[in-house]
């Protein structure tokens, strides 16, 4: 194993508490432009050439810096904690180079001390000064064979002290202060190849990464600055790293995985690698321990690990292929959607709702949400409906596991855990049976959103115009009530007055879906929701909603109903300006490691280029091209989909709202105009999901 060092920096001052005391008078305070200076600091997007045993990090466009700012007493200053410093372009500095300027205000005084705390990336919530919040995912997404731009986004955490001095005069003061980040992550670089022939041309769809028991390698993390040491504080010994498209294994080239992990001392254990291949819709699992060197660092922060990997076609030496293995599909986190493409078996945990614990940190929101408790203890499943025959089978409980199998082809389903009557559902879970591509870079109103190539259940992507009808239709994906977790059948075609798709029971058998149910006291609630999962609400009142609300909050409504939902804390409309505030939460319906986009993510990041009349349109963004289908609406009086229209108009649903006390925010392309615009909706509406990877 060959360790990669990345540049590690010197504390430039003794860390103290900073229990808050002594706070300085902010009315002789001013705030004042403060540029910060990435010197050297080899931080991210892209992972290039190494040289001098440093792997060289480069900055991206929309980066920005956290800061905490403390007095000469190392006391947090009021009105200074947790700023957001964007990233600005000069000369031989800014993204695509090493060094990078950021820029900030902060309440200064005159001829005083201080000292600054940053960390990256920045995140709204990311506690204090003395304990900073981050995330490394259980399940990363890796956009490509060998690409690497997915590394600030999944994991990367950096810190860095930076003192200065005011004067005595700071009417004109305008620093630049310098600093260099050191990691507090591990990174594991895994280069692999095909160790023969008969290995070439498999594709490497996954990479699993898996520690010991007990040995903590993913999860919510916080770092103490007063001892230097990020700590996974709530987590799983194992990291899921998923390649968009697969990495085709090659006898000649080499095919790269970059993966975030949390330090973890494993001198002397086992690591397990389980790589998932692929070819021709067959699916195969292959397993080789590597145990660690007694004197190796391996995870320590600041550090990449470097695994060189030639993965034969078959058994041998510490290699076991497994073709028949169930596969765990929340290994890397649990959601409300999990993604199985080839035939196989399958499993995951059906004791936890939706992203857990962490989808219920929304206390202004505590009273819409129907629970307080992220687990269940299911006493059976069963499949709800299927948008195939055969797709779905076998599927049963054991354990607080649901498994089932997928056969061959793609499409969707829907499938529940039962309560102990065997009738009443206590939550459900979508399988969408596709193989998503590499995310697609978009630049918001204030910062990158990598979004998916597809729509939520769509079985087709494409980033060139779709002439054929039925490639077209393939696009359309599924319909969701705003704040629901639950999907409902797309159109069976992108033409005017069609049809929903057809669903199918666990027999074959064409499946009713229940009949739409009107918003109530009773009906109108996340509990009532969650047990029916494919009953469409209606709305009773003009204002569309189908949340209905707590006792003493009617279905006309009024300001605060239910905003959080899909992570949009109440009562204001966050947005990228302001990340960290918007949550992935337990009624998300995105798959693990995505969720759904704030409003801004069509802030000026994406232009209409092309339309196919009738079927969709391309939609050009900073990472390339991206189809976007129209596929119209459910109508929030009947839940049918309103046929007139359809092939003329695309919704697509953001997590935010828009000003009055109902409508949330849609983002809408008009064939007719040939135009893409936001705007609001009721929630009783359904429409069409994108999800975005988690920020």
């Amino acid at each position: 194993m060959k360790r990669v060092l990345l540049l590690t920096a010197i504390l430039a001052a003794t860390l103290a508490s900073c229990s808050k005391s002594n706070v300085p008078d902010l009315e002789t305070s001013s705030l004042v432009d403060v540029t910060f200076k990435g010197n050297t600091s080899l931080t991210k997007v892209t992972i290039g050439s190494v040289e001098d045993d440093i792997v060289n990090f480069i900055w991206g466009k929309n980066d920005r810096l956290g800061i905490f700012l403390l007095d000469e007493d190392s006391q947090p200053v009021a009105e200074g904690q947790n700023k957001g410093a964007s990233i600005s372009s000069t000369e031989s500095s800014g993204p695509g180079f090493h060094n990078a300027y950021f820029s900030t205000k902060l309440p200064l005084e005159g001829n005083s001390s201080y000292t600054a705390r940053i960390f990256y990336p920045y995140r709204g919530d990311a506690g204090s000064c003395t304990s900073i919040h981050h995330t490394i995912p259980g399940d990363q997404y890796q956009h490509g064979a060998s690409v690497s731009n997915h590394i600030p986004y999944t994991g990367a955490f950096a810190f860095a002290n930076a003192p200065f001095t005011t004067p005595s005069d700071i009417s004109s003061y305008s620093p630049e202060i310098g600093f260099e980040l050191s990691y507090k992550n591990s990174f594991i670089w895994v280069v692999m190849k095909a160790a023969d022939a008969s290995a070439a041309g498999w594709k490497v769809t996954s990479v699993q990464v898996k520690a010991p028991e007990g040995k903590l390698i993913s999860g919510q993390t916080a770092y103490s600055p007063s001892d230097d040491k990020l700590t996974v504080t709530d987590g799983s010994n194992v990291v899921n790293l998923h390649i968009g498209g697969g990495a085709a294994l090659s006898q000649t080239a080499d095919c790269k995985a970059y993966i975030a992990a949390a330090p973890c001392a494993l001198a002397g254990s086992n690591l397990l690698f389980v790589y998932t291949l692929e070819k021709d819709g067959v699916i195969r699992h292959v397993t080789h321990t590597k145990q660690i060197k007694a004197e190796s660092e391996a995870l320590a922060a600041g550090v990449t690990h470097y695994f060189e990997e030639s993965i034969p076609s078959a058994d041998a030496e510490g290699w076991v292929y497994s073709e028949a293995e169930t596969y765990d599909l929340s290994a890397g986190g649990t959601a409300n959607c999990y993604i199985a493409y080839a035939p196989g078996s399958y499993s995951f945990d059906a004791s936890v709702i939706g992203n857990g614990s962490d989808g219920l940190m929304l206390p202004a929101a505590s009273t819409f949400f129907h629970t307080s408790d992220a687990t269940i203890a299911p006493a059976s499943a069963k499949l709800l409906w299927q948008t195939s025959a055969g797709l779905i089978s076998n599927v049963s409980l054991s354990a607080g596991r649901i498994s089932f199998t997928k056969g061959n082809g793609v499409g969707n389903a829907l499938i529940a855990a039962l309560a102990a009557d065997g009738s009443t559902i206590l939550w459900s879970w979508h399988i969408w049976c596709t193989e998503i591509g590499p995310a697609v870079e978009n630049t918001g109103s204030y910062t990158t959103f990598m979004m998916m190539d597809r729509n939520l259940g769509a079985t087709y992507a494409s980033s060139t115009l779709i002439t054929d009808q039925a490639l077209a239709d393939r696009t359309a994906g599924l319909y969701y009530q705003w704040g629901r977790k639950d999907p409902f059948p797309g159109p069976e075609h992108l033409q005017k007055n069609s049809a929903q798709q057809k669903v199918y029971d666990e027999n074959g058998a064409v499946y009713t879906l229940p009949a739409a149910t009107a918003s109530s006291a009773t009906v109108g609630t996340q509990a009532w929701a969650a047990s029916h999962p494919s009953t469409f609400i209606t709305s009773t009142a003009n204002n569309a909603d189908w949340f209905y609300g707590p006792s003493g909050v009617t279905a006309t409504g009024s300001s605060n109903r239910g905003y959080s939902f899909w992570g949009n804390p109440e009562p204001n409309n966050y947005t990228s300006s302001t990340p960290g505030l918007v949550k992935k939460t337990i009624y998300d319906p995105c798959p693990a490691g995505w969720m759904i986009p704030q409003e801004d993510v069509w802030g000026g990041g994406l232009t209409y280029k092309s339309a196919q009349s009738g079927m969709g349109c391309l939609i050009s963004s900073a990472g390339g091209d991206s189809w976007y289908p129209y596929s119209n609406l459910l109508s929030w009086q009947t839940g049918a989909i309103s046929g007139g229209n359809i092939g003329s108009y695309g919704y697509i649903w953001s997590s935010g709202f828009g000003n009055s006390s109902t409508p949330r925010t849609v983002w809408k392309m008009q064939y007719s105009t040939s135009k893409t615009n936001t705007t609001s909706w009721g929630n009783a509406y359904g429409f069409s999901v994108r999800c975005c990877q988690e920020y």
